[in-house]
């Protein structure tokens, strides 16, 4: 076994140290030594059933050890793992699993002894996982990324930012977004431990808090929209553990890092990548006091080139804005059954050797005297948001299958350093009422993920097209607001029952830019325009205000008196954190407890 593949990595550092903690949970701790046994037995019995180079297996199992096991044993075997989050919707996962053709899919670890023998089988060349991004057409598309390129990258993350035993990384983000993996495998080649945060707790800034506290974290990743959100929530004072995050996702913007240097004094690594170059091509650390004007996306990582380059393919002078393509050994194979896709966006090098490739990032870039480069924006429909990269078409093609839409249009909008949400612009077809946004909603979340659906809505009679009939998003009418066209329930006029509801009721006005008196019990927080990140925006003010209140509770339920109803009983004022390390192990659902104290220090 090769030290370019991922488990060769991690079965060095097991043998370096048997004995450290590697995985840390409410349910379990495992250190290097049991991990690496649950590893390999599990590698033996895929062997067993036929699984090895050239197979992919689907895993779809709830953040746990077990998901660390089976992505490891997978790996181990030699086959490409095929991540698939529990709420994926339905149509989506049948349209991923129909191209993959995965010859076996996860939901548990299967119970056996492993083979004796050896069943290390990985090979440098053999595909590692098979990651499913936004595609224009309306169906995703599976990027296939070797193991010599994970592990390659993998190694400089251990030599760019350094762990040691006494790390602890926290694993949050969901396994169907390829930085997962920096939370999953960057600790276990280092001998650091993971700390695996319950589902859904990603959601929660608080109970994320508590969990940093209570478990020690030194490390964590995070998408700069909800780095800006954890902070909003005023529990960062409690995280002074952290030494180090790693920001990747989305643009950083300049207030947003210099708000986190001087909260939290860690260190701040802004990280830049597509899926199709594993996970982040560039890098740069952030100082105080730097970069006044942006934050750079940074200069190269190992084994990976930046080449901003004009429409010839030729370089750029220092300070002109071209298009970035990255070259060197993290590119994937390609687009899984799209040989097309794949020739259109992997195209010949002329800058390198025979035979080596580019990668057209779709980026617009520029470089900097001292080399850094900075993100300037795209040259397409694809946007970053919320840490997803999100192909417009996508949605706007899935829109266009619903009856009564003929046209749509979906725009990002909002400032680049604020809040920003998906807006839409929709065409009715002839003779058809305009359809409802929570309709329109209903039909995008069956083949969407749920952070692809627009909160904003307007009607158009058309949507305006440049001069060789594509869609003109510049010529577009200024984007709606969330919530600017809901859906309005019949009980909408209906008076506040007590003040938590009637305080709701004008939070929710705030959080969504509402004109004041909108909201009401009757309305749901999803019907007035609000998401997931709206919600987490509603319980940081709840908190503030002492209420005992989850992000699960505001997406749930149907209507804001029912959120009202949720509400646990306030906490009593001038409490004070509790001390890590005198707190006992918790239960899953006892975050929102440990949470609630945290909100009130």
């Amino acid at each position: 076994m090769t030290a370019l593949t991922l488990p060769a990595l991690v079965a060095a550092q097991a043998e370096r140290t048997p004995h450290a903690i590697a995985v840390v949970s409410d349910q379990v701790t495992l250190d290097y030594a049991e991990l690496w046994r649950r590893v390999r037995q599990l590698a033996g019995i895929l062997r067993q059933d036929g699984i090895g180079p050239g197979s992919v297996v689907a895993v779809r199992l709830d953040r746990s050890p077990d998901l660390v096991v089976a992505l490891l044993g997978v790996l181990t075997a030699g086959a490409a793992y095929l991540p698939l989050e529990k709420d994926t919707p339905a149509q989506r996962a049948a349209l991923i699993l129909e191209e993959a053709a995965p010859d076996r899919v996860l939901t548990a670890l299967p119970a056996g002894a492993a083979p004796g023998a050896e069943v290390v089988r990985a090979h440098p060349d053999d595909p590692a996982y098979l990651i499913y991004t936004s595609g224009s057409t309306g169906r995703p598309k599976g990027v296939v990324v070797r193991q010599e390129a994970i592990a390659r990258h993998l190694r400089w993350m251990r030599a760019a930012v350094p762990l040691t035993a006494d790390d602890r990384v926290l694993v949050k983000t969901p396994v169907g977004f390829d930085v997962s993996t920096y939370e999953y495998f960057w600790p276990l080649i280092c001998g650091a431990a993971l700390v695996v945060a319950p589902p859904g707790l990603e959601r929660e800034p608080h109970g994320l808090a508590a969990l940093i506290a209570h478990r020690g974290v030194t490390t964590t990743q995070f998408v700069p929209s909800m780095l800006r959100l954890f902070l909003d929530a005023d529990v960062a004072v409690h995280c002074r553990g952290l030494r180090r995050i790693i920001c990747i996702g989305e643009a950083l913007p300049v207030s947003l890092r210099d708000r986190c240097l001087a909260l939290l004094g860690a260190e701040l690594h802004n990280l830049y990548g597509p899926t199709e170059v594993t996970v982040a091509a560039t890098a740069w650390p952030c100082r105080p006091g730097a970069d006044p004007d942006s934050v750079p996306i940074g200069l190269p990582v190992a084994d990976t080139g930046a080449h901003v380059l004009d429409e010839r393919l030729d370089p750029v002078p220092v300070g002109v804005t071209g298009e970035l393509y990255l070259s060197g050994a993290q590119l994937a194979e390609g687009y899984l059954a799209r040989p097309g896709q794949t020739a259109e966006r992997f195209v010949a090098n002329p800058l390198g050797p025979p035979g080596s490739r580019l990668y057209r990032t779709g980026d617009l870039a520029r470089r900097r005297a001292d080399g850094a480069l900075e993100f300037i924006g795209r040259t397409d429909g694809q946007v970053k948001f919320r840490g997803r990269r999100v192909e417009l078409g996508e949605i706007e093609a899935v829109l266009c299958t619903h009856p009564a839409v003929t046209q749509a249009a979906v725009v990002l909008a909002g400032p680049q350093d604020g809040d920003r949400w998906l807006a839409c612009f929709v065409v009715p077809a002839p003779g058809v009422p305009v359809p409802e946004p929570r309709a329109l909603g209903t039909h995008l979340r069956d083949s969407l993920p749920d952070a692809l659906v627009p909160t904003a809505w307007a009607v158009l009679a058309r949507v305006p097209l440049t001069g060789n009939g594509k869609l003109d998003r510049a010529a577009l009418p200024e984007p709606p607001r969330p919530g600017t066209a809901p859906a309005t329930p019949a009980t909408a006029t209906a008076e506040a029952a007590d003040e938590v509801t009637a305080w709701l009721c004008g939070a929710a006005d705030e959080v969504l830019r509402r004109p004041a008196g909108d909201a009401t019990p009757g309305h749901s927080f999803i019907g007035l325009g609000g998401d997931s990140m709206a919600a987490m925006r509603l319980v940081n003010r709840a908190r503030a205000r002492g209420l005992a209140l989850t992000v699960a509770d505001v997406v749930g339920s149907a209507t804001l008196a029912e959120v009202a109803a949720s509400v646990g009983t306030p906490a009593p004022a001038g409490g004070t954190a509790a001390e890590p390390e005198l707190l006992p192990d918790l239960d899953p659902g006892e975050y929102a407890s440990l949470a609630a104290q945290l909100s009130r220090g």
